[in-house]
């Protein structure tokens, strides 16, 4: 629920996209040019689904929502991912660059004994338990990888 008074014309639309296969990329589309991305790894994969990720703010703080489904992803104050159709303060990350240059997605509202609480994804794909989803964790880490405007990826 993003009315066009909200949005940053000058922000960036990222969209992340999960594979078959597990692996997970990210594309970049600027609002002034054609879809482009960033390739990082190398890979082939069947194309499950895409995650629209919009900046709510200043300062890398972002809205993550399926983009086939329409739902939001939130996180509970116990650290628990879900998914809501509308956009609340539940549904709000922040953007986090690690020092391996992956990405990890904290969640701006909640903590966890003063830590912040990251997406972790396990080998399977599911949401791990909040005690796991700490930025050191192998699971909470996202790279770009290069895509295509139609969702597969290129060799």
């Amino acid at each position: 629920i993003f009315k066009s008074s909200e949005i940053n014309i000058f922000s960036t639309f990222l969209f992340l996209q999960c594979f078959f296969s597990l692996s997970v990329s990210l594309m970049v589309l600027s609002p002034f040019v054609n879809p482009c991305c960033v390739c990082v790894c190398v890979c082939v994969c069947v194309c499950a689904g895409i995650l629209e990720i919009r900046s709510v703010s200043e300062g890398g703080v972002l809205a993550i929502k399926g983009v086939k489904s329409q739902y939001y992803i939130c996180m509970r104050n116990n650290g628990m991912l879900y998914g809501m159709k509308e956009y609340t303060n539940s549904c709000v990350f922040k953007e986090v660059f690690l020092e391996n240059y992956y990405t990890g997605y904290s969640s701006n509202t909640w903590k966890k004994d003063g830590k912040e609480i990251f997406i972790s994804l396990s080998k399977k794909g599911q949401p791990l338990k909040p005690k796991k989803a700490r930025r050191e964790n192998g699971a909470s880490h996202f790279i770009p990888r290069k895509c295509t405007q139609d969702g597969k990826t290129l060799a």
